[in-house]
């Protein structure tokens, strides 16, 4: 049987159509990164500064946080340890990192390198969103949750080099509201399962963040934590991720 070259078209062309269409994971993503700022805004956002106010572990911690997009960070905190302060630095820059704690430096451990490269990139993306809709980012619905009694999607995030992310959307506000992954313990090597609740929005610098998270490992409360300050910057000061003194 033959087919006339107009009705193969007529019958590619739909198809073809449906294929350029944003898949039904992307247009929460899309309405996700709308209800923060908007793309314009969020792809400026290549760096910036965070201070936190919260609890590691349950002991009181302060902390600063520079980030500097593609892979340059830097934690400073402060926390209270059996009534010690302790001062620690952990800065990434690339293919290195160091863990500082007072005058002496460590060299983390490429296992170590690659768990911060892996917390920064799930939390990079919950925060800044726009990293989802990079080239070779591969998205799809993973399931339509209830969340605090009103429906939610769930969307799964597949990256090359990167655990994979379960990113929970709920559907009202669009807003993230939960996110997930598994990936190593640096000094165990297990799988652990990390988990993170977004909650109170807040207008940060021309941006919506959430101001308040919790972080679970295995299901045990880590880190709760409250944004007091956040500031974008496109380039951060020379030597901020290397190992120099505060």
């Amino acid at each position: 049987m033959v087919r006339s070259p107009l009705l193969a078209l007529a019958l590619i062309a739909p198809l073809a159509a449906r294929a350029d269409e944003p898949s039904d994971a992307r247009k929460v993503v899309d309405r996700a990164i709308e209800a923060v700022g908007g793309p314009a805004k969020l792809k400026d956002l290549t760096g910036g500064v965070w201070k936190t106010n919260g609890t590691v572990r349950g002991n009181p911690s302060k902390a600063d946080f520079h980030g500097e997009l593609p892979g340059k960070f830097r934690l400073d905190s402060t926390r209270a340890v059996n009534g010690e302060v302790v001062k620690t630095s952990r800065i990434v820059n690339g293919d290195k990192g160091w863990v500082v704690e007072g005058d002496k430096v460590t060299p983390m451990t490429e296992a170590e390198i690659a768990g911060v490269k892996a917390s920064f990139y799930h939390k990079q993306a919950a925060t800044t969103l726009v990293p989802l809709t990079e080239k070779g980012v591969e998205l799809s619905v993973a399931g339509k949750p209830t969340l605090d009694g009103g429906p939610a999607t769930q969307v799964k995030v597949v990256k090359s080099g990167f655990p994979d992310l379960l990113l929970t959307f709920d559907d009202k506000t669009g807003l993230l509201v939960r996110s997930e992954m598994t990936d190593k313990d640096a000094k165990t090597r297990a799988d652990r399962k990390v988990e993170i609740e977004w909650r109170e929005y807040k207008e940060f610098d021309g941006v919506k963040m959430a101001s308040k998270s919790k972080t679970f490992h295995d299901g045990k409360l880590f880190i709760d934590t409250e944004i007091t300050e956040f500031k974008g910057a496109k380039g951060l000061p020379e030597g901020t991720f290397t190992p120099n003194k505060r």
